[in-house]
């Protein structure tokens, strides 16, 4: 017999005892029976690497083979994150009555309600089970009478984040059955070890909780359409010890559309979102979308509601398409033509590896015009997102071309890096710059601004023909609404511009590039020059004169200096430490 002392992953149980009767007869095979001591739970069969794998472990042998096992130093932990790719989240409307147990349990709303459903694969990365054992004996766990079995209600934190990142909209996943429901890599055991009775999640395993679970949502209900990040944080009140809780949050940036209210604009083949740069995105929503009379099956299915774009090349070369961000499992096809009648197939996509949305490539020919139809899968509806070579302009040298005096371009910048030699934007380590040239027409101030990306922006605008020898023109981190950024250029006809949009802290997503004539006239930023003086940028029309009124409550307003802006754009110091008490600046237009 041997006795075992196993430290436990749980940080409110120090120790788990089990007692293994190891019996072998000649040409059989040794078998464990397990069994309890004083009320603990079991841990399971004795680890053939318990020296290696609990580092400083000794034993003490007595004669009756009685061995006792303690650790002196740190033993090997879980370490739990979230798998990106498996979320899959789809929008839905259901009905919940006032006595049905998602309601009771406060995960729900009586009354029809719109919710954005989803997957949750739960991964341990660590080198030790994650062990909660019998629920019954877990403090973790309460038992719930409505569904009959013990809940761990704050396993997981789920919410919908706005640009300006803040949640918008909540959920909580409730663990029931915290399960090894799939292997993912080859050196963990072959075989699962916890289940519903005796939970965990073994090293090289994963949890899986399917999106038609009760309580695998956010509820989406009164939720404006827009550009949103759905972010999946596991162990979020930290109660499971784990190697490392950075890893613990996954994000996915999503569209949000809302309830059927009409066709959309692009729902016929003659009326489709006009598409003309080889890096660019679009949005739309198949909810009320039809299918035209005449119009073929896509992807060899009989689909019923379609929206169209069209993309006309700019260049030769191959071309990936994508509609990562759309909130139900999409169908893609690609075409050429001018009528239904007469479309040639050029390219098809249905699932983006274990993603519901939809991924395809093909050569195309510079000047030719391509059709393209989104669907669902099933006729399933949702928001839309479609993406033409995302990602393409992340080196200096690919960057993208804008024309015009003023315009706007939406992309995604979640597979884009950093490259060696390039400059730190807005003085701020960005991670995932995309990259964009644009010639001005003309001489005068031009605004530009990231105003509609779904993420935190830094903006930069360049000259040069070199990565590591551009010369900065202006720069901006939060001088838009909700974390996007804005700044103002005084442009000089013919040269050329090079913009970089980024993010900040590893957290990238859908971006909007606006550029076009100035707002009306505002501070675009406050900024510390030195240890006693503060600079802002006041931003509005060349020849201005402008009075800058300052204010300590908002409410009484003093006039302070009177300023002629002749560029557009002008930097004006103030002293940080002012007798008056100043803290509020306006700027009022002399007439």
């Amino acid at each position: 017999m041997k006795l075992y002392v196993i430290p436990d992953a749980s940080p409110r149980t120090r120790f788990r005892f089990a007692i293994f009767d190891l019996r072998a007869s000649r040409g059989s095979q040794a078998r464990c029976e397990r069994s309890r001591l004083g009320g603990f739970s079991p841990v399971g069969p004795p680890p053939s690497n318990l020296r290696t794998r609990w580092s400083g472990l000794f034993a003490f042998v007595f004669s009756v083979q009685l061995v006792a096992a303690f650790h002196f130093g740190r033993a090997a932990t879980p370490d739990l994150i979230i798998r990106p790719d498996a979320l899959n989240p789809t929008v839905v409307e259901r009905n919940f009555l006032t006595n049905t147990c998602e309601v009771i349990e406060g995960c729900a709303e009586a009354g029809l309600r719109r919710y954005l459903i989803f997957n949750t694969e739960t991964r341990n990365i660590g080198a030790a089970d994650l062990i909660m054992g019998d629920p019954r004996f877990n403090t973790n766990f309460v038992f719930v009478s409505c569904h009959g079995h013990y809940h761990f209600s704050t396993f997981a934190d789920y919410r919908l984040v706005s640009s300006a990142g803040l949640p918008v909209a909540h959920g909580n996943k409730v663990g029931f059955c915290l399960r090894d429901s799939a292997r993912f890599t080859t050196t963990a055991p072959p075989s699962p070890r916890y289940n519903c009775d005796y939970q965990g999640i073994q090293s090289g395993w994963a949890d899986i909780y399917d999106a038609s679970l009760p309580c695998q949502w956010v509820d989406l209900t009164g939720v404006a359409p827009g550009l949103y990040v759905l972010e999946i944080e596991v162990n979020p009140e930290g109660r499971l010890t784990e190697t490392s809780r950075s890893n613990n949050l996954a994000r996915m940036s999503l569209v949000v559309d809302g309830p059927c209210s009409g066709a959309p604009a692009n729902d016929n083949f003659d009326s489709p979102i006009l598409m003309t740069r080889r890096v660019e995105s679009a949005f739309s929503s198949t909810a009320c979308a039809t299918r035209e009379p005449e119009e073929r099956n896509h992807t060899g299915r009989n689909v019923t509601n379609t929206v169209w774009f069209r993309w006309i090349a700019p260049v030769s070369g191959n071309v990936v398409m994508t509609t990562e961000g759309s909130t139900f499992d999409t169908l893609l096809a690609v075409y050429r033509g001018t009528n239904h009648a007469g479309l040639t197939s050029v390219a098809t996509g249905n699932n983006d590896g274990d993603r519901w949305t939809s991924r395809l490539s093909f050569t195309a020919t510079s000047n030719t015009v391509y059709q393209i139809v989104v669907a669902g899968l099933a006729n399933a509806p949702g928001a839309v997102a479609l993406h033409v070579n995302p990602g393409r302009n992340d080196a200096f040298s690919e960057r993208t071309t804008l024309e015009g005096s003023n315009g706007s371009i939406a992309g995604l910048n979640t597979s884009a890096s950093r490259e060696s030699g390039e400059p730190s934007h807005a003085n701020l380590p960005g991670t995932n710059s995309v990259w964009f040239s644009w010639q001005s027409p003309t001489n005068g101030p031009v605004q530009f601004d990231t105003v509609g990306s779904n993420f935190d922006t830094v903006l930069a605008i360049y000259t040069g023909t070199r990565l590591n020898e551009l010369t900065l023109v202006a720069s901006d981190n939060d001088s838009g609404p909700s974390r996007t950024s804005r700044t103002v250029v005084h442009a000089m006809a013919g040269t050329t511009y090079h913009l970089a949009v980024d993010a900040v802290g590893y957290r990238p997503g859908f971006f909007r590039l606006n550029w076009g004539a100035p707002d009306s006239s505002r501070f675009l930023a406050i900024v510390a020059s030195s240890a006693s003086e503060i600079q802002m940028n006041l931003q509005g029309s060349p020849g201005l004169i402008y009075d800058l009124q300052t204010s300590a409550d908002l409410v009484s307003w003093t006039n302070w200096i009177r300023v002629t802006n002749l560029n557009g754009i002008m930097w004006i110091p103030d002293p940080l430490i002012d007798p008056a008490g100043r803290r509020y600046y306006r700027a009022v237009t002399v007439p």
